[in-house]
């Protein structure tokens, strides 16, 4: 999830750090926040329960903190996903990355609505839509070197 930050600062960089650019990133920030928050809460219910018992306890407790449930475990899963989509989506209208890119995107999204089966498949598709972008001559970064 560390790895989203720099992806997400850069499909920005490519949107040209519009509001609506910097808005879908901190969306895109923000749930992989959360999810370091979800692996951060299980590894230390893990290894602090006892049995299968004690951590289905301790994760009542946990997700009975108002707010804990929806944020972490609900809406933080959808945000990856969404702000992927709605990202590369713009991208692909001002024509910033091939349209293949976006529609890989895009199939790594529906794809993961089929269930917990899919994880290798929208890893590929995410790979194939997030690999290394090339820098353009006229790009910001490169014009000042």
């Amino acid at each position: 999830m560390v790895l989203f930050v720099p992806v997400f600062l850069e499909l920005r960089r490519l949107a040209g750090r519009g509001l609506f650019a910097t808005a879908t990133t901190v969306v895109g920030l923000v749930r992989a926040a959360c999810s370091m928050a979800q692996i951060s809460i299980d590894i230390v219910v893990g290894t602090l329960a006892a049995d299968h018992e004690a951590m289905r306890g301790m994760w009542a407790d946990i997700r009975s903190v108002p707010g804990v449930n929806l944020v972490v475990y609900t809406l933080a899963p959808v945000l990856l996903y969404l702000a992927l989509l709605v990202m590369f989506c713009q991208l692909a209208l001002v024509r910033a990355v091939p349209v293949w890119r976006a529609v890989a995107v895009v199939c790594a999204v529906l794809v993961s609505l089929l269930g917990l089966d899919a994880p290798p498949a929208v890893g590929l598709l995410l790979c194939v839509g997030l690999a290394p972008f090339p820098r353009r001559a006229d790009s910001p970064a490169t014009e000042h070197n």
